[in-house]
């Protein structure tokens, strides 16, 4: 027990872990629990990601779809389904305005308590190089990456490529800081080609997108766009609804099938084939203190919004789901 107590083992990670954000792995408390995809949805994206994860392709995929599309969703699923198969994968998921989860400069200091925790080799290189510049949690992002992440990742035998998920990279604090980890990411892989593979889920942002299309990202990067699938949120609304007459206390005695096949191709349309929508739906009508059908019926009997808001349909939605909460001042 003395042995081990004084080994550096603990010591690094206990360094690292004092840095670290918490609540930034795919498997984190806080976010419990995590959003993933719905069985029998996203599959060919997912297949994709899976394809670009063991062949020899780009060591960067960026990820991209607009809000609700359901990146934070895919990523996690790729992350299970990568654990699964024995890959070794980090993960980072940023989010807006969290005081940890929110900075750059947790980053990398975190995917490498993830490695150091999962490969004793990791381990046992990254105790020389912090030993060697223990300042480094102050230096730049470029430095933070090479010095505890891709320097000690050379040590380590490698049977396949592993893998680091970085979520919401639109979500984390500043544009430059943004830019920034993207360039430093793409300048070490290309000096070093280690056995790394960083998939990058974000928004495509202006600066994000003007970022892909600068020279040094040519050719060691490659992009999968979430585009709308009604056939996936035809599956969800199908299996939910489903799930909901069978378990809600309060559809006893409903006639099946519930709602109609004309309600739920209006529902789909409603979507756009985003699962933000259909996501925000099943969760009203799911109320335990509400009965389902009445809830839907609410839904359905909104007012079509007049603006031409992308974002139109989703606002009035929230709008009614708002409007309907009983306690009014615990609301405001």
């Amino acid at each position: 027990l003395n042995q081990f107590s004084l080994s550096p083992y603990p010591l690094v990670l206990q360094s690292l872990y004092r840095i670290t954000a918490k609540d930034a792995s795919h498997d984190a408390g806080e976010r419990f629990p995590p959003p993933q995809c719905h069985p029998q949805t996203r599959t060919e994206i997912l297949q994709q990601l899976a394809e670009w994860m063991d062949g020899p392709n780009s060591q960067i995929l960026w990820l991209h779809g607009p809000a609700g599309a359901g990146k934070s969703a895919i990523a996690q699923s790729f992350f299970q389904d990568a654990v699964a198969r024995g890959q070794l994968v980090a993960s980072f998921f940023f989010k807006r305005g969290d005081p940890s989860r929110g900075e750059s400069m947790k980053l990398f200091p975190t995917i490498a308590h993830q490695f150091a925790r999962l490969i004793p080799k990791f381990r046992s290189a990254i105790v020389y190089r912090m030993d060697e510049d223990p300042s480094v949690f102050d230096k730049a992002l470029s430095t933070q990456l090479e010095t505890l992440i891709m320097k000690p990742i050379r040590h380590v035998p490698q049977t396949g490529n592993s893998v680091v998920v970085i979520d919401g990279l639109d979500e984390c604090a500043g544009e430059r800081r943004q830019q920034e980890i993207v360039r430093a990411i793409a300048q070490s892989l290309l000096e070093s080609r280690p056995p790394l593979r960083f998939l990058i889920a974000s928004r495509p942002e202006a600066h994000i997108t003007e970022l892909f299309q600068e020279a040094t990202l040519q050719n060691i990067h490659c992009q999968v766009n979430i585009d709308p699938s009604f056939t996936d949120i035809h599956t969800y609304f199908r299996d939910e609804f489903a799930r909901i007459c069978s378990d809600h206390k309060m559809m006893a005695g409903i006639p099946a099938p519930w709602p109609s096949q004309q309600v739920l191709e209006l529902l789909i349309q409603k979507s756009s084939g985003y699962f933000i929508y259909a996501a925000t739906v099943i969760k009203s009508i799911d109320d335990p203190d509400f009965r389902p059908t009445d809830r839907l019926e609410t839904i359905l009997g909104m007012a079509e919004p007049e603006d031409e808001s992308p974002f139109a349909t989703l606002d009035q939605l929230y709008i009614q789901i708002l409007e309907s909460v009983p306690a009014r001042s615990q609301l405001l």
